[in-house]
Parts: C-alpha cells; structure tokens; sequence
C-alpha cells in the first residue's frame, strides 16, 4: 500500500510532491522501483533529481530516455545527462567533446570538466585551458556555470581555479564556488572562504 501511494506521488502535479517521492524511494533503497519514465517529466526539478538518483544508485536501465535528454531544449537537464552518462556508462572523448563548444555555458562547461576529469592526452590539456580563459576572462554565466561543473565533478585539479573564482564580485558566483569547495575540502580555500562570512 505504501509502495501504491508512493507511485501515486510520482503522478502529482506539484513538483515538491514528486521529489519528496523520490526522495522516499531513496531513503528506502528503492530507487531501483521508481520507473524511468519519470525522466519525461515536464518539470525540470524532478527530472534532475531522478538524474541524480539513478546515478548514485548504478541504474542503467535508462540509456535510451538519457540519449533523446542529451538533446533536450533545457541546458540544465542537457549538462545533468552528460554528467550522468559519464558517471554510469563510463566517460570517454567521444561523450564529452561534441559538447565543449555548446552554445549553452552549462553544457559547455560540464564537458570541459568532464575532458579534464577522464579524458586525458592533448584534449585534456586544451579544456583545461579553455577553463583557465573561462576563470579569468570569461562572462558571469560561464563563470557560474564554471563553478557548478566543478561542484558536480569535484577534484584536486580544480583548487586553483575555485580559489580565483572566489574572487568574483557576483554573489551567485561565490555561492557556486562555497559549494564546490565544500565538495573538494581542501585546506588552501580557507583564505579565500574567510571574507564570504
């Protein structure tokens, strides 16, 4: 009957609804029961959230629905596949460089991450580069957009350009970069999180 009531919850149309639904199949260790046609779902929360769920659970019994998301008209649900398929099928070149020149700052900057992250060789050498420009020169969306890639594939890599990040004038930016960090932990972004108090 629970089980009933949950799958019900997952037809809601409040978004709050669904993910406090999904987030019951997780807590239970049932993800594996939430149907992966919930990736269909018109509201952007909720298919993010399955994205993450699916992810950190090892399913992969949404290959075919993830292909048609990386498609998607929303940047945000386009980067969150891309990570995801990195994250589950295994990433690789091929996976991330058609996105490194996405018009979309988020998707762009989640396959620069991605190529530094696993890619390796000269591809790996140009994103980080291209990240590099991104940090000092780059416009407020993909500085944002920078730091929320990093967030999501945190590594040690990155300390330098979170710690330059950090300087930004932008609250938003700051925010992403506080989050990021948090991800990494590591000692030398104390300087830099002491003047956000």
């Amino acid at each position: 009957a629970s089980l009933e009531t949950l799958l019900t919850h997952l037809n809601s149309g409040d978004d709050a609804t669904v993910v406090a639904a999904l987030d019951v199949f997780a807590e239970q260790e049932r993800v594996h029961l939430i149907p992966a046609l919930i990736l269909y779902h018109p509201s952007r929360p909720v298919v993010l959230r399955a994205l993450e769920l699916f992810a950190l659970d090892g399913r992969q019994d949404f290959m075919a629905i993830l292909r048609l998301l990386l498609r998607h008209d929303d940047p945000e649900i386009r980067a969150a596949a891309l990570r995801t398929r990195g994250w589950v099928f295994g990433p690789s070149l091929d996976l991330y460089e058609p996105f490194a020149d996405d018009e979309s700052p988020i998707v762009a900057a989640t396959a620069l991450v991605g190529l530094v992250s696993f890619g390796g060789g000269d591809a790996a050498q140009r994103a980080r580069g291209t990240l590099q420009a991104c940090a000092e020169s780059g416009s407020h969306e993909q500085r944002l957009a920078l730091a929320l890639a990093i967030r999501y594939s945190p590594g040690a890599s990155y300390i330098d350009l979170l710690v330059q990040l950090a300087n930004a004038t932008e609250v938003d930016i700051r925010i992403a970069v506080a989050q990021a960090m948090r991800e990494i932990l590591s000692a030398r972004f104390v300087p830099a999180l002491l003047p956000m108090l």
